[in-house]
């Protein structure tokens, strides 16, 4: 492509208005994982210019074929549409974010025209009118909202001929650059390859829990999930951590894997869900596999709605202990229920703190 390049945007469409912190931090780590995803199924060799808040621009000087850009269309759809399909069935938090990122929907546009570069001090990027043109183009009429967007000039360049199968339909619309013709191919009925999801929805251990606690906190339901399944909050009630690690820039579900320092220990904790539960009931749950004298620890918290802002909380604990555990038993088992009681009491007096506060 002498002096020529295809300019392709990826963009994320489809979140609804946020109107809670949480939703929008949690909305910024899924759009992340999106477009580290659309990223990796690049297999057109596209250089990345930029990210655009929930978009990639991106160009290649590589030539290719209408083909192609289908074939890498429906590549980064397939991947983007089986991740949220997976994360769905994965997800522990209910927030506006979490709840509808399944609706998200991926656009695509495909414009071929002039290479030319602008440098800012070590910075070398695309610049020119079919860079402004390119992004123009997501400004359209198309009646969907999950497409390829070829321009004619694209069409035109690859000496593409449409065919009686052809799903392709023309389309014109007024820009600040003129009248400019385009067709499209919609989505909408795309289906993403079968995935098989591995579910880590458990079934909750035979027999009595070694250790069971109930309390009434006196906050919101949400609000006393959040703190509780919020790695960025287990610290401000949970004052026995000494560290947390954890990757910061992902949501917090089924399956997620952090190590938590607790004195000279580092223990191995993997987030888990469990079955049949009641539709009224929030449930969190952690197992560890590594703690000392234990072969497994794994906890469950239920929430329950008493009124808008106090929340019953039920603590189960189910323990296997080694061939030493055995014998400390009576100890480990009084020493787990001091650290929940602290902590379930730092837990209300952090939201309590939180209720009182003037912002």
């Amino acid at each position: 492509m002498k002096n020529k390049a295809l300019y392709f945007i990826p963009d994320i469409s489809g979140f609804t208005k946020f109107v809670t912190s949480t939703e929008i931090e949690h909305s910024r780590h899924i759009i992340s994982e999106l477009l580290e995803l659309v990223i990796d199924a690049n297999i057109m060799g596209l250089k990345l210019v930029e990210i655009e808040g929930d978009a990639l621009f991106m160009y290649t000087t590589d030539d290719h074929s209408i083909e192609k850009i289908i074939e890498q269309s429906k590549k980064m759809l397939n991947d983007f549409h089986n991740h949220l399909n997976l994360y769905n069935t994965q997800r522990i938090c209910n927030c506006g974010a979490c709840s509808t990122a399944a609706e998200l929907k991926l656009k695509f546009i495909a414009h071929v025209g002039e290479l030319s570069f602008i440098r800012v001090k070590h910075i070398v990027k695309p610049y020119g009118e079919d860079i402004i043109k390119t992004h123009r183009f997501l400004k359209n009429s198309i009646p969907s909202n999950q497409y390829l967007l070829i321009s004619k000039e694209t069409i035109d360049y690859y000496n593409y001929k449409f065919d009686t199968k052809s799903l392709f339909e023309k389309k014109e619309d007024d820009y600040d650059f003129g009248k400019s013709t385009y067709y499209y191919l919609t989505f909408d009925q795309f289906k993403e390859d079968e995935l098989v999801t591995e579910q880590r929805l458990l079934h909750k251990p035979k027999g009595e829990p070694q250790i069971s606690l109930e309390v009434k906190i006196p906050a919101n339901t949400k609000l006393v999930y959040k703190y509780i399944s919020d790695l960025n909050l287990r610290k401000s009630w949970n004052k026995f951590i000494k560290r947390l690690d954890y990757d910061e820039h992902r949501v917090n579900r089924i399956g997620t894997k952090h190590d938590c320092i607790v004195g000279s220990n580092t223990l191995k904790v993997e987030t888990i869900g469990l079955k049949n539960m009641k539709d009224d009931t929030m449930v969190y749950g952690e197992k560890t596999g590594n703690a000392p004298f234990l072969n497994s620890n794994i906890h469950f918290i239920y929430l329950n709605k008493i009124n808008k802002d106090s929340t019953n909380l039920k603590l189960e604990i189910f323990l296997t202990f080694t061939f030493f555990g055995k014998f400390m038993k009576f100890l480990l088992k009084k020493y787990l229920l001091s650290l929940w009681e602290k902590s379930l009491n730092n837990l209300k007096l952090e939201l309590r703190k939180l209720e009182q506060s003037p912002f």
